[in-house]
């Protein structure tokens, strides 16, 4: 099955969140990277915004300091 652009950007983003996260070791520390990012694609951010919230959900951590983006 062929993916949209919407869903490229959206794995793309998570693929960064994920990355990002276990790099850093925080999603906090990765929330950083995307708050630092201007005029993100908002299908990136969902994605990037899924991967923090799944790393902490697997390091039974708190999903309270997932930010969303306004």
């Amino acid at each position: 099955m062929k993916q949209t652009e919407g869903q490229r950007m959206y794995d793309a983003g998570y693929q960064a969140g994920r990355a990002a996260c276990l790099s850093m070791g925080s999603a906090t520390e990765a929330a950083s990277i995307l708050e630092a990012k201007s005029d993100v694609d908002i299908a990136y951010a969902a994605g990037f915004e899924w991967a923090m919230w799944d790393y902490n959900d697997a390091n039974g951590l708190s999903n309270d300091r997932v930010a969303r983006r306004a």
